[in-house]
């Protein structure tokens, strides 16, 4: 059994796992509200990528694909079989001023997400936002506040199998 942070925050992310199954499906106003903010996270990531501080990776389908070949039966590959492109960013190092821009245009961007859950421990604090589309959650989105790092997820991710991934990921943890 593991403890500590890494521990929270993966029994926090079975919550909100869990929490998208019990979730009624969005209504058809909310659908056509979300499907103008698709690319909303990904637009603030472009905008600031090579600024001074920054750092930006991109995963497409290709090395997906090979990372998926790699994971194999190691621990987070079932759900790696989901994800068709990933987008990393950070702006740690980036200047007060541009951290400030930074967080304000995410802010905006992620209005028109469902945040899941929000989790908070000690000096860390991390949201995880979502997209669906009928049974299936096409977009996730974790936001490390403090740290100022986005990971975005793409895909089709079907709310059935988040629930088993999540199932089991809290009686190991």
């Amino acid at each position: 059994m593991k403890t500590g942070f890494s521990g929270f925050i993966i029994r926090s992310f079975a919550a909100v796992l869990a929490a998208l199954v019990l979730s009624a499906p969005a209504t058809d106003a909310k659908r056509k509200e979300k499907a103008t903010c698709r690319a909303a996270v990904m637009s603030v990531i472009q905008k600031y990528d090579g600024c001074d501080g920054v750092e930006t990776v991109n995963i497409g389908p290709f090395f997906l694909g090979i990372a998926k070949m790699a994971a194999g039966d190691e621990e987070g590959s079932e759900f790696l079989r989901y994800v068709d492109r990933m987008a990393v960013f950070s702006a740690e190092d980036a200047t007060q001023e541009l951290r400030s821009a930074v967080s304000e245009d995410l802010s905006s961007a992620l209005a028109g997400y469902e945040k899941g859950i929000e989790v908070t421990d000690e000096d860390e604090q991390m949201a995880i936002y979502f997209r669906r589309h009928d049974d299936s959650v096409k977009e996730m989105v974790i936001y490390s506040i403090p740290d100022m790092a986005v990971i975005v997820m793409h895909g089709n991710f079907p709310v059935s199998e988040l629930e088993k991934i999540a199932t089991d990921a809290a009686q190991e943890y």
